[in-house]
């Protein structure tokens, strides 16, 4: 009986510190240039649009940068932001990394789901990091505001 306890305690250790290197893992997966793929361009009709992440700053802050691109060539968004994402669930298998995050634009609000135009007011979205295919998806409830790939820089 002794060895079957002893058994199921090693697994469990071994599953925190598997969940615990995931998530430093994830956190480091975040900081990066993304990248609109051509078919979420096509669908909002843009022609890109690019984002940075960096490093987190204080806690779950993090500072970024967003640039869009219409059909025509002109840019229609360029402007800072700080974004504060929280924490997800990791297990032990890497995957998909989902975070509330709260976004903090420099000048315009976008994805905005309430009436609000004052730039103070952060915006809540959710987002979706899968490390596999490195895909940054940017969403609340139905509404896709981005799909973004990471970049090598």
């Amino acid at each position: 009986m002794r060895s079957v306890i002893a058994g199921v305690i090693i697994v469990l250790v071994f599953i925190i510190i598997v969940t615990v290197m995931n998530q430093t893992k994830y956190e480091e997966f975040i900081e990066g240039l993304w990248v609109a793929d051509p078919a979420f361009c096509d669908r909002a009709e843009i022609a890109s649009m690019m984002m940075y992440i960096g490093n987190a700053t204080d806690g779950r802050q993090r500072n970024g940068y967003i640039v869009v691109v219409d059909e025509d060539d002109s840019v229609i968004i360029n402007q800072g932001m700080v974004l504060d994402i929280g924490r997800g669930w990791v297990g032990p298998v890497v995957s998909t990394y989902k975070a509330n995050a709260e976004i903090l634009f420099d000048e315009e609000r976008l994805w905005a789901d309430d009436d609000s135009e004052d730039v103070d007011d952060p915006v809540a979205v959710k987002m979706s990091f899968d490390m596999p295919t490195g895909v940054l998806r940017i969403y609340s409830g139905d509404d896709l505001y981005a799909r973004l790939h990471k970049t090598p820089m």
